[in-house]
Parts: C-alpha cells; structure tokens; sequence
C-alpha cells in the first residue's frame, strides 16, 4: 500500500512567488541577525583580549625569567633533567624537529628523485567525477552505483526582495 501525498498549502504560481519572497526575507534576516551576532562576538573577544594583554605580557616575563634562571644553573639538570618545586617543575627535554633547507616542493621532488617514496605520505581520496566516467558493471564490482535525481532548487533573489522591487 502506498502512502498518500500531503497536498501543499499553496494553491497557485503567485503563492508560491509570494512563499520565496517570505523565504527571501527571512534570508535577509537572518544574516543581519548573524552579522549582529559576529559584531558582539568581536566586542567580547577585543574586551578580554585587551583584559588579558597585562597577565599575558606578565606571564612570558615570568617564563623568560624562569628560563634565564635554569639556564644560568644548568648544572643543576646534569644528574636528574627536572626539578620538582613545591609550585611545579621544571625540566629540560631533548627533542629535535627537521629543518627543510629549500621550500616543500623542493624537498618533495628531491625525495622522489632519490626513491625515498617512504618518506612521504600519501592522502587516498576517491575521485567522484572520474567514477561517474565508469559503467554500471564496473561501478557495481566496487561497491558503487549512479543515482540520478530530479532536485528542486529554491532560490530566492536576495537583492531584488531587499530593494523591494514589485512590491504590492
């Protein structure tokens, strides 16, 4: 048994032009509301960010100034590589990063050309429109198929609703 389609709530063509202006109109709406809504966001950060600005600055002084101290005293790190104080610890860790003497494409080439293909990493990402070349048969082997649908755009014209062109 089938289900029985909702008959819609609009009888005719004007309607429905009349449903996309209202469709426009909250359109409009809803991006001045949002372009409201980013202005107080940029107020609040800039309020704490300029609150902050002080602890901030007073932070990394007190960081460098800790730094300064374990480096003048580094002797101190030579048996064990932390110190364990009543408020925290401090601590020296080896760690070492590569460094790229030329740009990345550079780099990559030079990885290529010395068949060090192991170094790089490779993203696999499946190619839709190279798949939509395929046949049925093919697509149907890995899995995949084309479907095909009729899909209603509904495009209210911003601007014209927003300079009130054809109002009644």
């Amino acid at each position: 048994m089938g289900r029985t389609k909702k008959e819609s709530i609009y009888k005719n063509w004007h309607d429905v032009d009349c449903a996309i202006r209202k469709l426009g109109n909250l359109e409009i709406e809803k991006s001045r509301i949002e372009g409201l809504q980013t202005l107080e966001i940029n107020n609040i950060k800039e309020k704490y960010t300029a609150e902050s600005e002080e602890i901030v600055s007073e932070q990394k002084r007190i960081s460098s100034e800790i730094t300064r101290f374990c480096e003048q005293n580094k002797d101190s790190f030579l048996n064990k590589r932390s110190k364990t104080l009543n408020y925290g610890t401090v601590a020296y860790r080896v760690s070492s990063s590569v460094k790229l003497e030329n740009n990345v494409d550079v780099v990559i080439k030079s990885i290529e050309a010395a068949n060090l293909d192991f170094c790089l990493k490779i993203d696999k990402k499946i190619d839709k429109d190279k798949l939509r070349e395929l046949d049925a048969a093919t697509l149907s082997k890995i899995g995949a198929q084309i479907v095909t649908k009729d899909s209603l755009t509904i495009t209210p014209d911003v601007a014209r609703i927003a300079a009130g062109v054809g109002e009644a």
